[in-house]
């Protein structure tokens, strides 16, 4: 039986600069080895547990191209801090891969929202906002499908399908924002089931210890990490159905905080039936990595056929351990700095064309702190002070 790893307090010990290169990097190195060798020593017991419970598997030959739709999104986090207020600003894309299509709609798309803000709505809120900012489009193009004005067998989402929404609103705003990422999500499901298209989440950052959950076996990595060591190439794991992940975690002896996942799923069962995938694709991809996803399954399709667009799926993923859509929706999206400063100064001129006096305008949407100008690309503007 595979051992419980030890967990150790970890001091916060302040070190000298020029130590760092020397003293500290060593103290550092020499812990993660311990770990990785923990992992590394364990591998093939680990496999054969994953075998013994059919968890583990290879993937079929790709059976053509996977005709899908890649989006995502980014936004300012934090906002950008004004005097008055916070400016808000999100971007959404979308990649259409294969023969995918979708009536009056580009093959590549990009949309933007911009909202001026209370100085008291909270940053969590605003990636909320996002969030739903982001379901909605992936809504718009399912409406599509279902009226026979879009074609793709897959939508692939930026992270998780299931959106981590607080469990106690702070404001009547962030409760209506949450309220509205729950319908979408809602929607979402709905209309995936009824146009049997598969929803898969790209999670990148992950930090979920699923395997942990499900196997018992207490392990000192996430999912990602003890994926990209474990699993050889066109490997992958079925890890189980979220529904499964949130009973054995209130089984086990250890039990981590789900409070939030129970939340959603009571509120949109479905969401229970999503799936968690660990793989590894075939081709190359730096540092080895392997890749973790979630997916809706509509009713009526099984894990097996799933398995199929899976393998599809692997054969898109390259180097950066990502599929390649996702990865082109991602550069699409990305807020750069000068378009931060570009969007604030347009707020600033409208605003002085709208009030008819400059003064005032530029006192109350400046930024709060003028040190963080440099990443915006713009000078600030200048306001002789008024003469008592």
């Amino acid at each position: 039986m595979i051992e419980e790893e030890p967990w150790e307090e970890v001091p916060l010990e302040p070190t000298q600069l020029p130590l760092v290169l020397t003293e500290v990097s060593l103290r550092e190195a020499r812990k993660a080895v311990s770990k990785i060798k923990y992992v590394l020593e364990i591998a093939q017991e680990f496999r054969n547990i994953l075998e013994k419970e059919g968890m583990l598997g290879s993937l079929p030959v790709a059976d053509g191209v996977l005709d899908c739709i890649a989006i995502d999104s980014d936004f300012t986090y934090p906002p950008l801090e004004l005097v008055a207020g916070r400016l808000f600003i999100a971007i959404r894309a979308c990649v259409f891969w294969g023969s995918s299509f979708c009536k009056d709609k580009p093959r590549v798309l990009s949309e933007a929202l911009v909202r001026f803000l209370r100085d008291s709505v909270e940053e969590r809120t605003t990636i909320l906002l996002a969030k739903r900012f982001e379901r909605q489009l992936a809504n718009e193009l399912l409406e599509a499908k279902a009226r026979g004005e879009a074609n793709f067998e897959a939508l692939l989402i930026d992270g998780e399908i299931i959106p981590r929404v607080p469990l106690i609103y702070r404001s009547a705003f962030e409760a209506k924002v949450s309220r509205g990422l729950i319908d979408e999500l809602r929607t979402m499901i709905e209309l995936a089931s009824d146009t049997k298209t598969y929803i898969i989440g790209i999670i990148k950052r992950v930090q979920g210890r699923d395997l942990s959950i499900i196997t018992g076996v207490k392990l000192p990595f996430n999912d990602k990490a003890v994926g990209t060591l474990i699993l050889r190439s066109g490997e992958y794991i079925s890890i189980g159905k979220v529904h499964e992940i949130i009973k054995k975690a209130s089984e086990g002896e250890v039990k981590p905080s789900r409070r939030w996942l129970k939340r959603i799923v009571e509120k949109v069962p479905e969401i229970g039936e999503v799936g968690v995938f660990l793989f590894k694709t075939r081709n190359f991809t730096l540092y080895d990595i392997a890749t973790k996803i979630e997916a809706y399954i509509p009713q009526g399709l099984s894990t097996g056929d799933f398995i199929k667009v899976l393998a599809k799926l692997a054969r898109l993923t390259g180097q950066t351990g990502v599929p390649h859509p996702t990865d082109l929706a991602d550069r699409i999206c990305s807020i750069r700095g000068d378009i931060i400063g570009s969007i604030h100064q347009k707020l600033i001129s409208d605003a002085v064309k709208e009030m008819g006096d400059i003064s005032g305008v530029i006192r109350a949407l400046g930024l709060i702190n003028p040190e963080k100008l440099y990443p915006y690309e713009y000078r600030a503007w200048r306001i002789r002070p008024r003469h008592q």
